[in-house]
């Protein structure tokens, strides 16, 4: 793809599949209570500040809605309301918001809360903080979530359920980070041909966001192709449980080889953009296979100014929990790291079909 592209025909969306082709199929989120989402911020608020902290529970509403209600009530502008990632709309999640009460009057936060036509909103308590919360300042979010209808055999499900707890899954970035049918891309090659303007900073952010996802997800789809996405190879650009300050694996450097013996390494993937490449060896021809036929896309990035970065390959899910309510309705529970996608790891079990 050297020149643009006009048409998601012409993008390889599809990823490979880690365990398997889905078993069955199953309905997913009938009802907002079907997908339960907790944020689990991993720190607790400061208690003073210049900044209320609220947790609110919503349902049947989004993050970005909630919070021009926030900025509504106190009489700010939306950007002094601070929170730490988007939410699912057709959901039932829990999350936290700051927003900045400066020289004001504190409000009466039950004003927020809403129950009309299904969409609900419960501030379920209020404190202070120091500072505003930015978007990725959370250690991950708790799932539940409900399948029903399921399709395919119990115990092929079990089993596979089984080999994820164990194996992890490969951390693809949801569909959802492409829009529906794949119009970020369609907008992102528009913006990058100059053929489209766009002046909105967070429009232009999606459209950027969505080319690093999609060159990410076909990098990582290679690796699960190779059956290496699990593993570290010579040249991955890894850094260790502990410690984020990546380094270049070298398989002859025997601090490197210990570090792999303990299982303390963890393999990060491209997130392209500016600079010089991280990876060597054979990590390196993987990226390559990439980035030379998708020279218009990198090519994009780089003139937009992306700094590259880097994203993990794989997933674990050791708290992976599940249980059947009956022989067709099956419930899951597990943890994510901030960034990664519950549907990532449902399309490894089965073919959820979205529902109302």
């Amino acid at each position: 793809m050297s020149e643009s592209v006009n048409s998601t025909s012409e993008l390889s969306l599809e990823c490979a599949y880690a365990h398997g082709i889905p078993i069955g199929s199953a309905l997913m989120r009938t009802e907002p209570e079907d997908f339960v989402v907790t944020e689990e911020l991993g720190f607790e608020p400061t208690g003073e500040g210049e900044h209320a902290f609220l947790i609110i529970r919503k349902r049947n509403t989004n993050s970005e809605w909630v919070a021009r209600q926030i900025a509504k009530l106190v009489d700010v502008k939306k950007m002094d309301v601070g929170f730490a990632g988007m939410k699912d709309r057709r959901a039932v999640t829990t999350q936290a918001f700051t927003v900045k009460i400066t020289g004001k009057s504190e409000p009466d936060w039950s004003e927020l809360n809403l129950n009309q036509d299904g969409e609900q909103i419960e501030v379920i308590s209020s404190t202070y903080h120091q500072r505003k919360l930015k978007r990725g300042e959370l250690l991950g979010n708790r799932f539940n979530i409900t399948l029903r209808q399921v399709d395919g055999e119990r115990s092929e499900i079990e089993q596979r359920l089984e080999l994820i707890r164990q194996r992890g899954f490969p951390n693809y970035f949801g569909e959802q980070r492409f829009g529906f049918d794949g119009n970020n891309l369609l907008s992102a090659a528009k913006m990058f041909s100059r053929e489209m303007k766009v002046k909105d900073r967070a429009k232009r952010g999606i459209y950027l966001s969505a080319v690093r996802s999609y060159l990410f997800n076909r990098l990582l789809s290679l690796r699960v192709e190779a059956d290496n996405w699990q593993q570290v190879i010579a040249g991955d650009w890894v850094w260790t449980t502990e410690d984020t300050r990546g380094f270049t694996f070298d398989n002859g450097n025997p601090k490197h080889v210990e570090l792999l013996g303990q299982n303390r390494l963890i393999v990060g993937g491209p997130l392209w953009g500016d600079g010089r490449a991280l990876t060597q060896g054979e990590a390196l021809q993987f990226e390559q296979q990439i980035s030379e036929p998708e020279h218009f896309w990198i090519e994009g990035l780089k003139a937009a100014r992306m700094d590259q970065s880097r994203r993990a390959l794989q997933v674990k899910v050791d708290d992976l929990q599940w249980h059947w309510n009956d022989s067709k309705k099956l419930s899951i529970e597990f943890s994510l790291p901030s960034g990664s996608y519950a549907t990532s790891l449902l399309r490894e079990i089965c073919l959820t079909i979205k529902s109302g």
